[in-house]
């Protein structure tokens, strides 16, 4: 598979929570679901500057 340098450093950060922090990886999952409700609109917000420019 060929991954992206920003799915890469996701990929990494569900690793060390599964690696270091003993989360199962389905707890990893819901975490990331709850992480996306948070970030969605600052996401969009650096959407949004990027397209202006």
């Amino acid at each position: 598979m060929n991954f992206t340098k920003g799915e890469m450093m996701i990929i990494t950060g569900m690793t060390a929570l599964v690696e270091e922090d003993g989360m199962h990886p389905r707890e990893v999952i819901e975490k990331m679901r709850k992480l996306e409700n948070k970030v969605y609109f600052a996401l969009m917000e650096i959407y949004e500057e990027t397209k202006a420019k």
